[in-house]
């Protein structure tokens, strides 16, 4: 908890690995991201209908609420509109080979352990080879048909690899693939050709798997490094749905859009708390408005309304209360 409030953004936590990655450990980023996960699976957001002083509250739509799939329906149909109607599409699966990350880990002097190198570096290595299979394509004369991309956690290890998808039948040589990505032996990778229906299946099915993050007292630490160094488990290059068929609404609250996980009526909403979501139970209009200390009622908020600003409040970092009043 003390490295959620101390530590935020990915940028900082970033820095800090790169320049004193003796600084934390897996502990640390494991019990960070344990908390994180039991806040977005068990918190909901309180909204105030700013011309009707109706009050509404809703679950967090995020891949790390682990109690609602609403975050996975919504890639399922990103990855599905990219490449719909496609008879031919190329999945590229590619990963590390673990003896020689192993020693480049050793050689770089990096203090922390193994999952932490590899998702701190998987982003770049990915940016990297792109890069360079497009300048690749471009020399060729080739039409680029990269639509995205998905990462996975091994089975057996838990270690990281990437699941690409091309339009079309094929993609490259796989010594030239070999040779682009520069991080695995050729028996490391693997080229399969699927509909596009079926590529959205598995590539969300694959996503998906980021539900049993935690598990009792156990955080797998791929998708533990994932939150820390604000690692994105997919990209879809083409083809994002429209903003009215999202499975997720944004709310605008201030600068910034917080997702709830089902759409609002009309009107005009802005954000004022946080509450528990309970088990079912009929809310009882109580919640924790930003800056209180006190969980109070609709009514005794409305007669202090107006009072405090709520606008560009700081909207998470109440886990501490929530926790008290539950107590």
């Amino acid at each position: 908890m003390t490295m959620r409030k101390d530590i935020r953004g990915k940028k900082r936590r970033g820095a800090i690995a790169d320049k004193y990655s003796y600084l934390f450990d897996k502990q640390d980023v494991a019990t960070m991201f344990y908390s994180t996960v039991d806040y977005y699976s068990n918190v909901g957001l309180v909204f105030r209908n700013m011309d009707s002083g109706e009050y509404k509250r809703m679950p967090i739509c995020s891949r790390w609420n682990t109690k609602r799939d609403d975050w996975y329906k919504k890639r399922y149909w990103d990855i599905h509109d990219s490449v719909k109607d496609e008879t031919k599409v190329t999945m590229l699966a590619i990963g590390y080979d673990q003896r020689r990350m192993y020693d480049l880990m050793e050689e770089s002097g990096w203090g922390g352990d193994f999952y932490g190198y590899l998702m701190y570096r998987i982003g770049t290595d990915i940016s990297a080879f792109l890069k360079r299979l497009r300048s690749f394509y471009k020399r060729k004369g080739w039409e680029w048909n990269y639509r995205g991309f998905a990462i996975e956690p091994y089975k057996e290890s838990g270690l990281p690899h990437i699941h690409f998808y091309f339009k079309g039948g094929w993609i490259a040589d796989i010594d030239d693939i070999v040779r682009l990505w520069g991080w695995s032996k050729p028996q490391g990778i693997k080229v399969t050709v699927r509909t596009g229906g079926q590529v959205a299946g598995y590539l969300s099915s694959y996503l998906k798997k980021a539900v049993t993050c935690v598990d009792g007292n156990r955080v797998h630490l791929l998708y533990a490094y994932a939150y820390f160094f604000g690692v994105p488990l997919y990209r879809v290059a083409y083809g994002k749905r429209k903003k009215e068929e999202k499975q997720c609404e944004a709310v605008e609250i201030g600068e910034k859009e917080i997702p709830v996980s089902e759409p609002f009526v009309k009107g005009n909403w802005e954000c004022v708390g946080t509450d528990i979501m309970g088990t079912g139970a009929e809310w009882d209009k109580r919640f924790l408005p930003f800056g209180s200390e006190k969980r109070m009622s609709v009514e005794e908020f409305e007669e202090g309304y107006g009072v405090k600003s709520f606008e560009n409040t700081d909207y998470g970092g109440h886990y501490e209360e929530t926790e008290e009043r539950n107590a």
